[in-house]
């Protein structure tokens, strides 16, 4: 149940089309931005409008004076386990005008938010909170479900160790490489040709089935189009693996730098048959495509893509991770109460 809201010196009401300058114009103010995380019209209808899940549930908070002073936004998700859809919303976006903070703003945007969604029938709500904001959630009725660690392969064994030394030794960010990521003469495709690709639906069908009943995204080619190919900062790209003119397997994934070193976020893994060896030439025809000293990615212990990434050598480094958060607002999460039961993906977790 949300705060009561008559004696603070706000209003909270659903966001109108008129509001999107001031929203964002909020969000610089509050939150600042960087080259991937940018306040501009094309992300944000990007993110919260052109979703193939639907538009975004946005709550604002509106001063006396009728200025935008808080935000909390929604993003729509939809999951399968079993042949079964759970709608679920991840709790993204979220702003405070420096002269309303101390008001329990985020606490009654997120209640009054959760309230609605309860209402219009989403299953639960999901994220992966920091240190520092999820005491806040877990006080609001969100459960945490898990530490997701991601594996990395290691593709450059004297860069990476002097890089991660530095990084931790100077406890700051060093600077990033130069040059492109990708190979001069076996440049990735970009995601646009996996979506027009002929075999991407049998593919995705087929995928479905090897995570039998654990919690996985809803994929489409809409969907693979939306969340890679029209990313309006990320640059995605692909790798794909055919036999006989038959899509078998495919991968999507992008450059960053961390750690001043170059890596390599293998963000998707879309397999045709439950065979550890076609993830393993998957993980190799990534590899062939790029110039970095390591990749990392994400599947769940237990997972058939998971396996594969074990067996093309990725291994965990302990003290890396994030926590899954989650709140059920149609009963108990049940099964869901585990981190093997989330079929994820970083595709599915990253912050963006």
């Amino acid at each position: 149940m949300a705060i009561e809201t008559s004696a603070l010196p706000y209003a909270v009401r659903p966001r109108e089309e008129q509001d999107l300058p001031a929203i964002l114009e909020l969000m610089r103010v509050s939150l600042g931005e960087s080259s991937v995380l940018q306040r501009t019209e094309d992300m944000w209808s990007w993110k919260h409008e052109i979703n193939p899940f639907q538009r975004s549930y946005v709550l604002l908070a509106e001063s006396e004076d009728q200025r935008v002073v808080g935000l909390r936004a929604f993003l729509r998700w939809e999951f399968e386990r079993a042949g079964e859809t759970l709608r679920g919303v991840r709790a993204v976006d979220t702003s405070t005008h420096p002269d309303f903070r101390r008001m329990g703003m985020f606490k009654n945007l997120t209640l009054r938010a959760v309230d609605d969604v309860r209402d219009e029938g989403v299953d639960f709500v999901f994220n992966t909170p920091n240190d520092q904001s999820r005491p806040g959630y877990l006080k609001m009725g969100w459960q945490s479900v898990g530490l997701v660690e991601p594996v990395v392969k290691i593709l450059n064994y004297p860069r990476f160790v002097v890089g991660m030394a530095k990084s931790r030794l100077l406890k700051r960010e060093a600077k990033a490489p130069e040059g492109s990521y990708f190979g001069a003469n076996n440049e990735p495709a970009p995601v646009s040709e996996l979506v027009t690709h002929p075999g991407l639906d049998a593919l995705i069908s087929a995928d479905r089935s090897l995570w039998g009943d654990m919690l996985h995204t809803r994929r489409s080619a809409e969907y693979i189009d939306w969340r890679y190919a029209k990313h309006p900062t990320i640059d995605y790209r692909t790798a794909v693996l055919e036999e006989n003119g038959e899509l078998q397997a495919a991968a999507v994934f992008r450059s960053n730098s961390r750690f001043g070193l170059r890596e390599i976020v293998l963000t998707e893994m879309l397999l045709s048959r439950p065979d550890k060896e076609l993830a393993r030439r998957l993980i190799t025809a990534v590899k062939s495509h790029v110039r970095a000293d390591y990749m990392i990615g994400y599947f769940p212990k237990g997972s058939l893509h998971r396996e594969g990434l074990q067996r093309s050598g990725f291994r965990r480094i302990p003290g890396q991770g994030m926590t899954l958060t989650a709140n059920p607002l149609s009963g108990p999460l049940g099964e869901l109460e585990t981190l093997d039961r989330w079929g994820l993906s970083l595709g599915d977790l990253e912050l963006f």
